[in-house]
C-alpha cells in the first residue's frame, strides 16, 4: 500500500542500529508464528521490518479521522461521542510520608484485552477507542524497565525504570489535521490499486487515493460529489522518533 512505501523509505533512512532493532523484533514474531502454526490465519500477510507497527502516529490519526467524521456529518446532540479519558498524577518525596516519589498512570485501557471500538463513523468503519495492552519487562546490560505496550509495537509506551517513570494521557497535543479539496481536482491526487488478503475474501482490491500536503503523504479518508477529505500527520514519515525517545527515557538517570 502507499503508506507501506512511505514506511520503507523511512526505514531505509534509519541508522543501522535501529534497522537491526526492527529486524530483530519482526524475527521474534516470525519465530513465534513458526513455532505455533495453528495460530496463523491463512490470509496472514508476510512481515517485514519496514512496515512493522509503530507507536506513533496511530493515536493522532484516529483523532484526526474522528474530527473529519464530525465535520462531514455532525452527530446529533443525543448521539455525541463519549470522549476518551485518562488520568495521571505524581508526588515528590518531599510531599509523602515515607519520602518516596510516586507516579500513578491510568490510561483507562485494560491489560491483556482490547478496548471495544467506538460507535460507527460516517467514514464507514468504527472509530478506534483503544488497543490491546500487554505488560513487558525489558532487561539489557544498561537498561532495566517494566512497562505497558500496545500489542504489535516495539517498545513499551508507559512504565518505569530503576531511576524514573513516565506516563501519557489522552489529552496530548494534536499533530494531525484534516483538509478537504475539490473532488474535481484529479491532478492533485494519486490513485493506487492494491491487492490484499483478507479473511473470507479472495484477491480483495483496495483503491487508495492520496495527495501531498506540506511535503507529507496524506491519505483520502472520505469523499463525496464536492470534496475529498484527507488526513495530514506530522510524523507520518518519521514514526521511529517516538521509539528513539522512549529508548533514551529507559536509560535516563536524571530529569532535565
Amino acid at each position: 500500500m502507499a503508506l507501506a512505501r512511505v514506511r520503507r523509505n523511512e526505514f531505509a533512512a534509519l541508522t543501522p542500529v535501529w534497522q537491526d532493532r526492527y529486524t530483530s523484533y519482526v524475527a521474534g514474531i516470525e519465530r513465534y508464528l513458526a513455532d505455533n502454526p495453528a495460530e496463523v490465519p491463512e490470509w496472514a500477510p508476510p512481515l517485514e521490518p519496514a512496515t512493522s507497527a509503530r507507536t506513533a502516529p496511530c493515536a493522532d490519526l484516529a483523532v484526526a479521522v474522528a474530527d473529519a467524521a464530525r465535520v462531514i456529518s455532525p452527530p446529533a446532540p443525543s448521539s455525541a461521542l463519549t470522549p476518551l479519558a485518562s488520568n495521571a498524577w505524581a508526588l515528590l518525596g518531599s510531599r509523602t510520608h515515607d519520602g518516596a516519589s510516586y507516579l500513578l498512570s491510568d490510561p483507562h485501557v485494560p491489560l491483556g484485552s482490547v478496548l471495544s471500538p467506538a460507535v460507527s463513523s460516517p467514514l464507514g468503519a468504527p472509530l478506534p477507542r483503544g488497543f490491546q495492552g500487554v505488560e513487558i519487562q525489558l532487561r539489557t546490560p544498561d537498561r532495566r524497565m517494566t512497562g505497558y505496550a500496545m500489542a504489535g509495537t516495539l517498545l513499551p509506551l508507559l512504565g518505569n525504570s530503576e531511576h524514573c517513570g513516565w506516563a501519557f494521557t489522552t489529552g496530548g497535543p494534536s499533530v494531525s489535521d484534516a483538509y478537504w479539496f475539490p473532488a474535481s481536482d484529479d491532478e492533485r491526487f494519486v490513485v493506487a490499486h492494491e491487492h490484499i488478503a483478507i479473511a473470507g475474501a479472495d484477491n480483495y482490491e483496495l483503491v487508495q487515493q492520496s495527495t501531498t500536503v506540506n511535503g507529507r503523504y496524506c491519505p483520502v479518508v472520505a469523499s463525496d460529489e464536492q470534496r475529498r477529505y484527507v488526513i495530514c500527520t506530522t510524523y507520518v514519515d518519521n514514526t521511529a522518533a517516538l521509539d528513539e525517545q522512549l529508548w533514551d527515557m529507559y536509560g535516563a538517570r536524571v530529569l532535565g
